[in-house]
């Protein structure tokens, strides 16, 4: 009877806790699904922005904005991520990288909150594609890698593909053309295995590029072709435009000129039929250039002015710059060298942070002036150029510098097979454990040698450079010396001499730190440029132990104390707003330095 009792009483109450869902679930269930609609709504309006992406880059990034703004009032993450992506895709192609990486970062934070692998995947591709527009293409390859870890945990075969063809296009601009292919070619593997037309047309494209770059010219037409079929297949009219800009540029290079006009003729009737305002622009430049490449100047001049009209319209800043670039070399080639000049002088303020365009506006410009018999000024402007290009670092020290790591991993990786496959051996052989042993040691051996042999041989180019360094800078260690016996300070710049194949100079009163990176010393000036040598640290240290404004404060950095603003404890802080960390057995020498300078 007691437990009848109980089970009377428990029945009405969990009637009543039913009768409570129902209603609370009557409730909630239309506001859910007004939701749902919202948030449907709001797909509408980044359809409506996409609509926009070739023809009015402003409209676009309204509509991208209105989603924004949407979607953060009425806490839809997925169209907030979709339209950050959108609007940070838009940025990018309008040349404003810092505007883009910024939306970007909103993007990737979205996807963190929602807990979206795969979205998160899109946002590192994005930034990582931000990055090689403004040619920090080893910092691309780090966060491209990102990328591909994401990819791999959604399993997104597809992206993961589009996410190796991008690492390969970063290869590509370094110069390692055989990493970049190795790259293409297991994108393309994948585009295979899934069957993937508009991959498999992508891969065939940069495989095509890079065929081109090593003067392969019957295979970088063949993969080409290749990517136009498959692009032509599968309606790609956007993608079939650039390529046969692509295969028309390239047919020039080779002087195969008598198929270019109609593949030109029909890439300008697909751009016009769909609106491609910037694949029209490209495609009157590949006029441009074929004419250029006849010799009929009228010609080839009135293409390219129709392109930087397009450019112009459509605020494609860096299109636009080697648009106009473009047709300052026509210029000078015809010998209208003042009006080339003068197109040049446009272009230059406006070049912002496509490193690369400048050095070669730069470099026309200092033709352009030369051409005028100008030959002072085209000299300083060539030693300009110099000065920027020193500010990337070479294709032959990357590849020098890769192929260096390459080999001692592979080594590296062959000893330790070796050394694995030995101990699985021994396991089978009972009685052979003293001979396994000794087979041991002698791979331990090997790997020791052959470690040994590599850093030999990275001492050996070090020390080689050391002595460039010294030699090209014996009149300031001499200056140094004088200075710092007389204890008076002079008002004669010194220049000191960097040994990184230009021969450049820079005054010692404008770097603000070296900073050792690898093997590699980056030097950062006070304007925000970077150098780099190829060089140990204490190279450095040594050629400026006579000046006083320098101090070692780390082992990885050596610091000019004149553009110090604040130390602490543990760091200082640099007039450009770097904080750099304070070694611990060098606390005590720094902080009394700093003293002693008033810091």
């Amino acid at each position: 009877m007691p437990f009848m009792e109980m089970n009377c009483k428990i029945e009405p109450a969990f009637r009543k806790y039913y009768i409570k869902m129902f209603f609370l679930l009557l409730l909630i269930l239309p506001l859910f699904c007004l939701s749902q609609n919202i948030c449907n709504d709001l797909t509408q309006v980044i359809r409506k922005g996409n609509s926009f992406r070739q023809s009015n880059s402003d409209s676009a990034i309204f509509f991208y904005n209105q989603a924004i703004s949407q979607a953060e009032l009425k806490k839809c993450d997925s169209i907030l991520f979709k339209a950050n992506l959108r609007k940070a895709e838009m940025y990018l192609f309008r040349s404003d990288y810092k505007t883009a990486d910024s939306i970007a970062i909103n993007a990737q934070k979205v996807a963190k909150r929602m807990d979206y692998i795969l979205g998160l995947g899109h946002a590192y591709n994005l930034q990582a594609s931000i990055l090689v527009r403004q040619n920090k293409y080893q910092e691309a390859q780090e966060i491209f890698n990102k990328a591909i870890l994401y990819y791999k945990q959604a399993n997104d075969t597809v992206s993961l593909a589009k996410t190796l063809g991008n690492l390969g296009v970063t290869f590509d601009f370094l110069g390692l053309y055989t990493n970049a292919l190795e790259s293409y070619f297991a994108a393309l593997k994948i585009c295979e295995g899934v069957r993937d037309t508009p991959c498999l047309a992508s891969n065939n494209s940069n495989i095509a590029s890079i065929y081109f770059m090593i003067n392969d010219n019957e295979k970088a037409i063949k993969y080409m072709k290749i990517s136009n079929e498959l692009k032509e297949k599968f309606g790609d009219s956007t993608g079939l435009v650039l390529g046969l800009n692509n295969l028309a540029e390239a047919l020039i290079k080779t002087g195969q000129l008598d198929s270019v006009l109609k593949i030109l003729q029909r890439s300008e009737i697909i751009s016009e039929k769909l609106d491609l305002a910037s694949s029209l622009g490209y495609t009157y430049g590949a006029y441009g250039n074929y004419y250029l490449k006849k010799q009929e100047f009228q010609q080839a001049e009135k293409y390219f002015l129709k392109q930087i009209i397009i450019f112009e319209k459509i605020d494609a800043i860096d299109n636009l710059s080697e648009a106009k670039n473009s047709l300052a070399t026509l210029y000078i080639k015809t010998g209208n060298c003042v009006k080339a000049s003068a197109l040049l002088k446009e272009i230059i303020p406006t070049i912002k942070e496509n490193l690369q365009l400048l050095i070669e506006t730069k470099d026309a410009m200092s033709n352009s002036l030369a051409c005028q018999n100008n030959f002072k000024e085209a000299f300083l402007i060539l030693k300009e150029k110099n000065f920027l290009d020193d500010s990337l670092m070479t294709i032959e020290k990357h590849k020098a510098l890769q192929e260096l790591e390459t080999k001692y991993e592979t080594e590296k990786k062959e000893c330790i097979i070796t050394q694995q496959n030995l101990e699985i051996k021994n396991k089978n052989m009972g009685l052979g454990l003293v001979g396994g042993g000794l087979l041991g040691a002698i791979g331990l051996a090997t790997l020791l040698y052959r470690k040994r042999r590599q850093e030999q041989e990275l001492n050996q180019l070090l020390d080689q450079q050391n002595r460039v360094l010294q030699d090209a800078n014996q009149g300031l260690i001499q200056q140094l010396s004088l200075r710092n016996q007389s204890g008076e300070a002079s008002q004669e710049p010194l220049m000191i001499t960097l040994s990184n194949g230009s021969q450049s100079t820079v005054n010692i009163d404008d770097i603000q730190y070296f900073e050792a990176e690898n093997n590699i010393v980056k030097i950062v000036l006070a304007d925000g440029t970077v150098r780099h040598d190829y060089q140990r640290l204490k190279n450095f240290t040594e050629l400026l132990k006579d000046s006083a404004m320098f101090i070692q404060i780390h082992r990885s950095y050596l610091v000019n104390v004149n553009h110090v603003s604040s130390h602490r404890a543990n760091d200082l802080k640099m007039r450009s707003g770097d904080t750099l960390p304070i070694g611990i057995t060098l606390k005590e020498k720094v902080h009394a330095k700093l003293k002693d300078r008033g810091v």
